[in-house]
């Protein structure tokens, strides 16, 4: 009954926020909507559930975007890790020319006992893993370990060490996640939460100009506070996104 009434209600675009912002939107949303009750403000029932539907799908949407995230980490790591093997391997080869006796020595013994590891970096990921933990344990042995301090690059054992290890262990909870990951279309998901969240509105407006009371006061007051809370910080992480490009082109 309530719907056929024509109520226009202007809201601000949504189209402007991420993710994450919109998530949270909607969060506070359907918190206002459990503190003051949906009965009180003539709404359906049935809206509020496909709302909280919407969030847990947005949300699994930020924790799939937070995923892609990591994989782009764990292409940096694999890069790291690649420039750290160039780094030693090349060493030992370099240094065999060095004017330094004890740099030549060193850099021949080096480069006979780890001639087998020269292409490491082209093995596919897992292998190229394991590759890497057997030759730091090499590289790790006390009379390898005192050529590698003549030639003054030891610290780039540990470092290849650890970036190996959280690469590892990047991979593996990655591998875990994506087992059960159903890819989420989020923009038609936001489609259709601003459908509902608008028709949810139009609920409790028309019960505020049909039967006003303390409830529908309080939740048109307490939507308002939020539209204006949630647009003013996108404003404020937009102006900071730009104020962040402006400084590093400075740099540049």
């Amino acid at each position: 009954y309530l719907m056929n009434f024509k109520i226009d209600i202007s809201l601000p675009s949504t189209s402007k926020l991420n993710n994450d912002e919109y998530a949270q939107y909607t969060k506070s949303i359907l918190k206002l909507l459990e503190t003051i009750t949906a009965e009180k403000l003539g709404v359906k029932e049935e809206l509020i559930t496909s709302l909280s539907k919407n969030l847990d799908l947005l949300t699994e949407a930020s924790r799939q975007s937070r995923s892609s995230k990591e994989s782009e980490k764990i292409n940096l790591l694999d890069k790291k890790r690649n420039e750290l093997l160039s780094y030693l391997l090349s060493s030992f080869k370099i240094s065999k020319k060095s004017s330094l006796q004890a740099h030549k020595e060193s850099a021949q013994t080096l480069s006979l006992e780890f001639k087998n590891y020269k292409g490491v970096s082209n093995l596919p990921s897992r292998q190229k893993s394991q590759a890497v933990d057997a030759l730091v344990k090499d590289l790790e042995k006390p009379h390898i370990m005192a050529h590698l301090t003549t030639l003054g690059i030891q610290h780039a054992v540990s470092s290849l060490k650890d970036i190996n290890k959280e690469y590892q262990e990047m991979i593996n909870t990655r591998a875990e996640s994506q087992i059960s990951t159903i890819i989420i279309n989020v923009n038609k998901i936001r489609k259709e939460t601003d459908v509902l969240y608008k028709d949810i509105l139009r609920y409790a407006y028309a019960s505020h100009i049909i039967n006003s009371s303390i409830e529908t006061t309080n939740f048109i007051n307490l939507f308002n506070k939020l539209v204006n809370d949630t647009m003013n910080a996108n404003k404020q992480r937009l102006a900071q996104v730009l104020a962040n490009k402006k400084a590093t082109q400075t740099e540049k």
